[in-house]
């Protein structure tokens, strides 16, 4: 074996791996340029999105809303659970165990909660108050704790298999968003746990899991409830069984959501093959509007406007007729806006450590 090796002369030996290290030299500046490459046509690509016209214009007139004396949390992190009466509630995604209350004053107490029994949750348990209940939404457990405002005794329910979503209607009874089969499916269960599926409730919105997604909401201090495509310009007003009473469009021209998809065999499960374009990112509703935060770019406004501020549509409960926008500054003081609901007259907005309350004067 020696003799071999001494019979290829010295230069060979050295080559040989001297080539390996050049190809593999060559293979990483090729990926670290393919990257970069990308990176750059994404953001050619965000940058083309939000130049480009999107076919409508808001009517902004001035002195919608006045801002009060912020309240001040003791860290960040919390989202906003809901609204009750004069309190919206607040809650950590990474303790599920605290939940917060602010008054009308700004002041914060933390809510004495009671359980019937040991409590052993998902971590991904999300909290939900409206103007009757407390809830404690354990999804993939197929679970719901729900306590009355005032008592705060939570008591567990089996509900179903696992959910996606829960919004709480009166007498004990939720609606639900689940996926079954690929598919977005609402339901739901009444206070004897009979289950009535409504598989045609989305139909207008869009077919399958992604298409038809978005946000089924009540409105603070009544029994309205709305549904708000993420990726369409439609919403709809519904009853408690998801009867459509009416349909309405945002104003943006998006009618139809812009999302691929690709089909995962080794969990036999699909999944968007590039990031969807979010048409609207929220929607929160008192006893007359709904507000709508868009994702989208109006002609009239200037691309420094639109990346500093959040715009709100707000619309009639009524009719879902337009009426006019208003903005919120994307950040306060350094502090971004993570979250934002609607208390009567009053918007609360949430700024990282910050909870804001602007009067609405309209």
């Amino acid at each position: 074996m020696c003799g071999i090796l001494n019979f290829i002369p010295a230069a060979s030996r050295r080559d040989k791996p001297f080539s390996i290290v050049v190809k593999r030299m060559i293979l990483l500046v090729t990926c670290l340029v393919m990257s970069s490459l990308s990176i750059g046509f994404l953001a050619v690509y965000i940058n083309w999105q939000n130049n480009k016209s999107n076919s409508f214009v808001r009517r902004a007139p001035p002195h919608l809303y006045l801002g009060e004396h912020p309240t001040k949390l003791q860290t960040r992190g919390y989202y906003i659970a809901g609204v009750s009466k004069n309190h919206c509630y607040l809650a950590s995604p990474s303790d599920w165990s605290r939940l917060l209350r602010v008054d009308s004053s700004g002041r914060v107490v933390a809510v004495p909660l009671k359980f019937s029994e040991n409590v052993n949750v998902y971590s991904n348990a999300v909290w939900a108050v409206d103007e009757q209940h407390i809830l404690l939404l354990d999804g993939l457990a197929g679970e719901i704790w729900q306590g009355d405002i005032g008592k705060f005794y939570m008591r567990r329910r089996k509900i179903s298999s696992a959910y996606a979503k829960a919004v709480s209607l009166n007498n004990d009874t939720y609606i639900l968003k689940t996926i079954s089969e690929n598919r977005l499916v609402f339901k739901k269960v009444d206070s004897s746990g009979r289950i009535t599926v409504y598989p045609k409730f989305l139909d207008t919105i869009g077919k399958g899991l992604f298409a038809p997604d978005g946000i089924l909401i009540k409105a603070s201090g009544s029994d309205r409830l709305f549904y708000t495509s993420f990726y369409k310009n439609k919403f709809m007003r519904v009853d408690k069984d998801l009867k459509v009473l009416y349909e309405g469009n945002t104003i943006d021209t998006v009618a139809h959501p812009q999302i691929k998809t690709a089909y995962l065999k080794s969990s036999q499960s699909l999944t968007t093959a590039s990031p969807p374009r979010i048409v609207n990112i929220r929607a929160v509703a008192n006893n007359n509007h709904l507000f709508v935060q868009s994702g989208l770019k109006a002609d009239n406004e200037s691309l420094t406007m639109h990346e500093k501020n959040v715009p709100l549509d707000v619309y009639q409960i009524s009719d879902g007729k337009y009426r006019f926008s208003f903005y919120l500054p994307k950040d306060i003081s350094g502090e971004r806006l993570t979250d934002l609901t609607v208390l009567n007259n009053r918007l609360i907005a949430l700024y990282g450590q910050y909870v804001f309350r602007f009067r609405l004067n309209f």
